[in-house]
């Protein structure tokens, strides 16, 4: 039976036995028919004599024994074929290297730009003989990972890490899909025309009425794109204008693996791991109530950070990638001092997108930033190379009207007390001990000198000016600038001159 099994296999791998039939070639026979015509080749007639006296039923079964030999040998054969694919996958996909540091060895997925999770000894077994004896011919490069958004390479060699060799330095970072093309290679060197297009344009006409505030913008988008931004870029106002659809953009443009929404207790939880290794963080609705979460939100904008997660002891800096975005609706959602340096303020649209637009172009744009990846470079592109990274200095700060609006509306009382109270005195020449019983006489608290002096010497207004300066005579007093102090006239009627 072996021989007769042994002969079938090499002569026929795609006979099928179809209930009481047997397909070979499209065309069915029976058990009997089957027999006849392997009995008509001469490598099987001397093995068939006894099957012949078979019963139909006998012979049935001894075809499905054949046939469950030969479905065998294919199994092995096809396991062996994928046994080959995959070898040779490994090969194309996957590097074996030792970090530099340790020296343990880990495989590195080039496709996927990562280390793997596959055991380096999995790799090794499913390696032919012949892939093993090249790796342990050339050995096994040392290497260390990294995350670098800024580099357009997948891998580099760095011989300043160990002495006497070169340590492979692999990038994990991968580019938005919209940046490269099918085998992963970047496009920009492509690109010739970096035109943003018609529908986007009347968009951030629409968000950015102000041309220099939208150029700020703009540069701030390319700043992100191509490195990391000193300011929160915030949007605070009213709901429907189109803040959502400017954060949608962002994300593909940075890549959603690298955006992130913060949660809802990002400003009071120690846990800051959201920051790690992202490109954009959304602070959507999240109120800024107080000065202590502004100033934890400045140490945020800070290039390196320790990143804090549950049960992982935040024991050394890493550097983080990370813009950010405020959205928000209401002037009681941001806190902010007139000398804030992190938070640029755009003043936005007041009208409705879907008023202006109408809601089918609105859910038109909505799918053309969701799933046009063409339209999306276009966008990118533009943002990459059309805008140019000396518009504004690194450190400029953008402060519009709202930005003045959220500053008056998160000063404590007796700050606005003070400043109304210069204001509507007009004088030269004012005593704190005044502004002090005004306020108290009115909110029924008291406020202390030395407090009052710090906030007249360090405030100033939207136009850079101070209210004056602090003098000690009698008693501590205001010089009020003379911005603030009404003009009068000193001249008699009599010196007044007729035409």
């Amino acid at each position: 039976m072996k021989e007769v099994i042994g002969h079938l296999i090499a002569l026929y791998k795609n006979f099928k036995v179809l209930k009481t039939k047997i397909t070979i070639d499209g065309l069915d026979y029976n058990a009997q028919g089957f027999i006849k015509l392997l009995h008509s080749m001469p490598e099987i007639k001397p093995h068939l004599e006894a099957v012949l006296l078979m019963s139909d039923s006998e012979k049935l079964n001894w075809c499905r024994e054949v046939w469950n030999g030969i479905d065998e040998a294919k199994r092995l054969e096809r396991q062996e074929e994928n046994q080959r694919e995959f070898t040779a996958r490994l090969s194309r996909q996957f590097t074996l290297y030792s970090d530099w540091k340790s020296g343990r060895k880990v495989v590195y997925d080039r496709i996927n730009r990562k280390i793997s999770d596959m055991h380096p000894d999995t790799f090794l077994d499913n390696l032919n003989a012949w892939q093993r004896k090249a790796i342990k011919e050339e050995g096994i490069s040392p290497c260390m990972e990294v995350f670098d958004p800024y580099k357009l390479q997948n891998y580099w060699t760095d011989s300043s890490l160990a002495a006497g060799q070169e340590v492979v330095v692999l990038n994990a970072y991968q580019p938005p899909p919209w940046r490269v093309d099918a085998s992963g290679n970047y496009k920009d060197k492509l690109q010739k025309a970096f035109e943003l297009p018609n529908v986007a344009k009347e968009f951030f006409d629409h968000l950015f009425p102000d041309a220099q505030q939208r150029r700020f913008v703009f540069w701030w988008i390319h700043t992100a794109m191509t490195g990391r931004n000193m300011t929160y870029l915030c949007l605070n106002g009213r709901k429907g204008v189109g803040k959502g659809l400017f954060s949608e953009i962002l994300k593909r443009l940075m890549g959603d693996q690298y955006s992130s929404e913060a949660p809802v207790n990002f400003l009071d939880s120690t846990f800051n791991g959201v920051l790690e290794n992202k490109r954009f963080i959304l602070l959507d609705e999240i109120r800024i109530s107080d000065q202590d979460q502004a100033n934890r939100l400045k140490r945020y904008a800070n290039k390196m950070q320790n990143i804090e997660k549950k049960g992982i002891e935040a024991d050394k800096s890493t550097e983080t990638f990370t813009n950010f975005l405020i959205s928000n609706n209401d002037l009681s959602d941001m806190y902010l001092e007139w000398d804030d340096r992190r938070f640029s303020v755009a003043d936005i649209s007041t009208e409705r997108l879907d008023k202006v637009w109408g809601d089918a172009k609105c859910d038109s744009f909505a799918t053309l930033i969701e799933e046009d990846d063409d339209f999306i470079a276009q966008l990118g592109f533009f943002f990459l190379y059309g805008v140019k990274s000396d518009w504004f200095p690194v450190n400029y700060v953008l402060k519009g009207e709202r930005f003045w609006q959220i500053v008056d509306a998160s000063m404590p009382q007796w700050q606005k007390h003070v400043i109304q109270f210069v204001m509507d005195k007009k004088e030269a020449r004012i005593e704190i001990k005044d502004i002090i019983d005004d306020f108290k006489k009115k909110h029924r608290m008291t406020i202390r000198t030395a407090k009052i002096a710090d906030f007249i010497n360090n405030y100033r207004d939207r136009n850079g000016d101070s209210l004056g300066s602090i003098e000690q005579e009698e008693s501590l007093v205001l010089v009020c600038n003379p911005k603030f102090v009404e003009e009068t006239d000193t001249n008699s009627s009599d010196d007044v001159g007729i035409l």
